[in-house]
């Protein structure tokens, strides 16, 4: 039986081969003893509770987790914001309950939910400025595309092709 606080590799316990320290510690609420990441030690968001007796502490609410962020996250440039399931914009919302917070502003000012084909655009570019004076809503990614290629021919900027003269994809290389 390991002592408390003894520190191994991973690779030594069979538990894989990346030369991950682990200590020997026990839960601070039911006394399990487990081995612990040293990394996850030094977290501040660390509680020293087991698995099980963290989700008993939490009760199922995602607001108590050591990691909860107030129901915002950041996704492909996006703002994501948690809605409640009580929320009139609720039907917009992904399987987690999160929308982005472009479609949520967009459908406020409008008074309804937004359909699954309407795109909202953001005017200036800045994917996080999520203001309605810098919104604009299309009815289908179609129009939104199309309305992105009228631009680039009325600014004389064209998208960057290839030596066949076919569009290159967005991780093109500016020496080919």
């Amino acid at each position: 039986m390991p002592i408390e606080g003894q520190i191994k590799r991973d690779y030594e316990l069979g538990l894989g081969n990346k030369s991950i320290k682990l200590s020997w510690l026990p839960c601070q609420a039911c006394g399990k003893q487990r081995w612990v990441r040293l990394n996850d030690m030094m977290k501040p968001a660390f509680t020293g509770l087991c698995h099980t007796c963290c989700l008993c502490l939490r009760n199922g609410k995602e607001s108590l987790s050591p990691n909860w962020k107030g129901g915002v996250k950041y996704s492909g440039g996006y703002i994501h914001v948690l809605l409640s399931p009580d929320s009139p914009f609720y039907a917009m919302a992904n399987d987690l309950g999160y929308v982005k917070r472009a479609r949520l502003v967009m459908a406020q000012h409008l008074g309804r939910c937004l359909t699954p084909q309407e795109n909202v655009h953001h005017e200036d570019g800045i994917k996080t400025y999520d203001v309605y004076e810098n919104l604009r809503l299309f009815p289908s990614k179609a129009k939104h595309t199309a309305y992105h290629r009228r631009r680039e021919i009325l600014l004389g900027s064209s998208r960057p092709r290839n030596a066949k003269g076919q569009f290159r994809g967005r991780n093109h290389n500016a020496n080919q």
